[in-house]
């Protein structure tokens, strides 16, 4: 059992807070649900300092901005382990992210004790102990929530702050901790966040397999979608589903009678949005052949990508074995497909992660598979994403 304060008022969380901020580390998690919704519901804030374990219950609170004002604070390092759907569930409810961050799964990587470790294997590989896993598929949204689902809660904080001292002495160890670092700094972009509505018909499935015209239509339609489903917090597939888009985007009905034949619709989807979506594929239609979206090109189908993916994944291999890192540390074979289709002119960016020291080291290495693929790629087109 793992002791903890419960914390379902604004003034005990401003006192906890207040003591929070004279502390040098914290452990954070957050319990949430995103079963049908667009945006992830928080449930739960847990926090950990030297002196125990505390409950943040969002759902009895009026304000999180005390909560806020510790997040922002770079004087106090956070650990959140893998933190990526935390930074969003944070984000969304408190406007800020965690200055200071240590992503204990990261730094684990770092350190050498794995790829991608999850917390409870992490925990038994640094300190021993089983966490128990009983209330991992809990409704964190329900109240009351009973003991053993507050003590799991408690659990997961207590033993990131316990485990913290081994990791980072682990860490500091390596000669990567800089490395470390800036993909902690990296996660803080809140881009990433941001949503575009324009360019959410690239990531309906099978729209390759739509022409340029198709694809005119299949924007508006998924704009519309993405701007609806954030309007009524509601998971997109819930509203329309992508074979629907698809399907509308190449038969392009003129009429009810005539959508009615689209296997794809259903008859809820019919019932609900039919007119609506009538009106947004004659938009679509309308349209000029000059804002048509570019075909979409997938990987597989530019000549000489597969042998530069493979040169590119070799130069990246040769480059962690001389630092002494994981190769799916430095680059995975996305992040290098994802530099090379902007090279080749088919993304507007190269990813995120490429913006740092894994660019800056393999740039230069990877100069003649650049040009080796770009002489390969005969009159690339340039797709927008």
């Amino acid at each position: 059992m793992t002791d903890y304060l419960y914390i379902d008022t604004d003034a005990a969380l401003e006192a906890a807070c207040r003591r929070w901020q004279g502390k040098t580390v914290l452990a954070v998690d957050t319990e949430f649900v995103r079963v049908r919704t667009f945006y992830p519901q928080l449930g739960l804030i847990q926090v950990a300092d030297d002196q125990g374990a505390a409950l943040i219950d969002p759902l009895s609170l009026g304000s999180l901005q005390a909560f806020a004002e510790l997040l922002a604070n770079p004087a106090i390092t956070k650990l959140i382990h893998s933190c990526s759907e935390d930074l969003e569930v944070l984000h969304r409810a408190c406007g800020v992210l965690p200055a200071g961050l240590f992503d204990t799964q990261i730094a684990a990587s770092y350190a050498g004790l794995g790829l991608n470790l999850g917390y409870a294997r992490l925990v038994q590989e640094l300190l021993g102990i089983e966490v128990a896993k009983d209330a991992s598929r809990t409704d964190w949204l329900k109240r009351p929530l009973d003991a053993e689902q507050l003590n799991y809660a408690a659990a997961d904080v207590t033993h990131l702050l316990a485990l913290y001292p081994s990791l980072l002495q682990r860490l500091q160890a390596t000669p990567h901790f800089a490395r470390f670092a800036a993909d902690c700094a990296a996660l803080l972009d809140t881009s990433r966040f941001d949503l575009e509505p324009d360019k959410a018909y690239r990531k309906v499935k099978q729209a390759f397999r739509l022409k340029p015209q198709q694809l005119a239509v299949l924007k508006v339609l998924a704009a519309w979608r993405e701007e609806e489903a954030v309007k009524r917090d509601l998971v997109r597939r819930f509203l329309i589903s992508d074979e629907a888009l698809i399907a509308l985007a190449q038969y392009q009905p003129r009429n009810l009678p005539a959508m009615q034949t689209i296997g794809e619709l259903s008859p809820q989807e019919m019932r609900k949005h039919g007119i609506q979506l009538l009106a947004l594929v004659e938009m679509g239609k309308q349209a000029p052949e000059s804002e048509w979206p570019a075909a979409i090109i997938r990987p597989n189908e530019i000549p000489g990508m597969k042998a530069a993916l493979t040169e590119a994944k070799a130069v990246a291999e040769s480059y962690a074995k001389e630092i002494g890192l994981a190769p799916e540390l430095v680059a995975s074979n996305r992040l290098l497909e994802g530099y090379l289709l902007c090279r080749i002119g088919l993304k507007s960016k190269p990813p995120s992660q490429w913006l740092g020291w894994r660019g800056e080291a393999l740039e230069s290495r990877l100069a003649e598979v650049v040009a080796a693929q770009i002489r390969a790629t005969s009159a690339p087109e340039r797709c927008a994403d």
